[in-house]
Order: structure tokens, then C-alpha cells, then sequence
């Protein structure tokens, strides 16, 4: 896959998330969801806490020094990362919580457009020589909206 088809791919992910979200009456932003998954509100952030690591990623490689991450987070299993960020973000709003997926997908799209065809496919982190650039963006842009929208659409029916 090309960065055009990349870009294209993470946009109609977007806005699947989207239409997921325009669902959701406000009043029920902040409700854990029916099968016990964090809120709507959570859900946001947790994206956006995604998108800042592979923002960092893309800056440095080093997200640990870009990101306010847990001492020995290159360690850590992900649902540790993911109940760290969930801790360190869970007092945003709704309002900072949208601002947040927001600026941070702006800024990631923005970055790939940006970023050379050749640069999608090198590694992030020397230390990780099988983790290449382009698959920690599929993973934490389309793919991880595509985990998210049913969450969020039965957060709409709830």
C-alpha cells in the first residue's frame, strides 16, 4: 500500500468513526457502555493517546521521550500501556477529549503527507528491527477506529 492509499484508508476509517460518534446523544458521552467498556469520552482519548505515540514515532522514534509515558513502557504488556492511559487521561471532557482525537489526527495526516513513500516502510526504533513505521500507523489510525465504532455504536443504542 502506497501513502495515497494509506491516507485514503485512514480517512474512510475517520469517518466511519464519525458518523459512530454523531450517534451518540452528549448525555451518554461519559456512560460506561453497556458491556462495560470505557465511555465514549474514555474511547476518544485513549485514540488520541494512540496518535501521540505514533506522532512521536514519526517526529523521533522514541515515543518515550515525547510522550508522558510510565517508566519502563517499552516493557509493558499493552493493556498496561492502555490502563496507564486511561489513568492519565480520564479527567479530560468531553470537549478536551474531542479536541484531543481532533488535533492529534490532523496532525498525523498532515505528518504522512509530509513524510517520503520511503520512510513508511523503515523501522521506528533500532531495538525493534521487525517493527516497521507503516504498520504502527495502520494499527493506531484505521484499524484501531475500526476496533473502536462498534464499541461506540452500542454505546448509541444503549
Amino acid at each position: 500500500m502506497d501513502r495515497a492509499e494509506l491516507l485514503q484508508r485512514i480517512a474512510a476509517g475517520r469517518a466511519e468513526l464519525d458518523d459512530a460518534l454523531a450517534a451518540i446523544p452528549e448525555d451518554r458521552m461519559e456512560s460506561v457502555g453497556p458491556d462495560g467498556t470505557w465511555s465514549p469520552k474514555d474511547q476518544l482519548s485513549h485514540l488520541a493517546a494512540w496518535h501521540e505515540i505514533v506522532l512521536a514515532r514519526l517526529r523521533s522514534g522514541v515515543e518515550e521521550d515525547e510522550v508522558d509515558l510510565p517508566d519502563g513502557y517499552a516493557d509493558m504488556e499493552i493493556d498496561d500501556v492502555n490502563r496507564f492511559l486511561f489513568q492519565r487521561d480520564r479527567n479530560r471532557t468531553v470537549a478536551q477529549a474531542r479536541e484531543a482525537l481532533d488535533r492529534t489526527y490532523a496532525e498525523v495526516t498532515a505528518r504522512l503527507e509530509a513524510l517520503p513513500e520511503e520512510a513508511l516502510h523503515r523501522t521506528f526504533r533500532p531495538e525493534l528491527p521487525n517493527r516497521v513505521l507503516f504498520d504502527t500507523i495502520v494499527g493506531n489510525t484505521y484499524e484501531h477506529y475500526e476496533e473502536h465504532v462498534p464499541m461506540l455504536r452500542r454505546a448509541a443504542s444503549a
